[in-house]
């Protein structure tokens, strides 16, 4: 799954986006830790955050996408 957590064009976005989901998620860190950690506006870190759930749990199938008509 932690693989999947990725940027289709920027590889500098992919270890951004995997270390944001480690500190948010795993270490259990928040918006502003993370922030303060990396170097990074809270709204990069809240949106990089949700994608890599995202990505993260689709992966393992723990997240099931409804598809729009």
């Amino acid at each position: 799954g932690y693989l999947a957590i990725n940027h289709p064009y920027k590889p500098e976005i992919t270890d951004r986006r995997r270390k944001i989901f480690l500190l948010r998620y795993l270490y259990g860190l928040s918006i502003s830790t993370v922030s303060d950690r990396i170097h990074y506006q809270k709204n990069i870190i809240l949106t990089d955050s949700k994608k890599a759930l995202v990505q993260f749990t689709s992966a393992l199938k723990l997240l099931e996408r409804k598809e729009t008509m």
